[in-house]
């Protein structure tokens, strides 16, 4: 089931651009690399999104196979982030911005400042490391190769 209007939903059939595409699927759920905001020329580096493929719009929503689904792979993603020298990964859902349900896994990378530790604070650093839509593609099947080869 899917939301015409839900931007998740139309990259998922293929009606919006999908920098990066797929980092993670399975038949439930799939991981992917934030895009760029609206307007901005580059994203911050290792902000993942975890989404159902179904359209749901509450946690309350999921099933059961969603939900562990999801888990599993936030687990993956975390374990391939800080393998990838991050030094702490955060885990959030944290609105209802895009009305479907997603989870934000977010690389605190080494010499982040004490005062831009926190999951939405590392975004906001303006020392943060960032990679525009080029470096988002490599990056993106960087993480793939690694998670391929557990």
């Amino acid at each position: 089931m899917s939301d015409a209007d839900c931007l998740f939903c139309r990259r998922f059939e293929g009606l919006e651009p999908d920098p990066g595409g797929a980092i993670l699927e399975t038949a439930l759920v799939r991981a992917q690399h934030a895009a760029l905001p609206a307007g901005s020329y580059a994203v911050y580096l290792g902000w993942l999104i975890v989404t159902p493929l179904r359209h749901v719009t509450s946690l309350a929503d999921l099933t059961e196979d969603e939900a562990v689904e999801m888990g599993r792979m936030r687990t993956r993603l975390s374990t391939a982030l800080r393998e990838s020298t991050a030094e702490h990964v955060y885990a959030s859902v944290i609105g209802d911005q895009v009305p479907h349900v997603h989870e934000h896994v977010i690389a605190r990378w080494p010499d982040t400042p004490a005062e831009h530790r926190g999951p939405m604070r590392v975004l906001e650093w303006p020392g943060a490391p960032r990679m525009n839509e080029q470096g988002l593609e490599l990056f993106a099947e960087r993480l793939r190769s690694r998670l391929a080869s557990d």
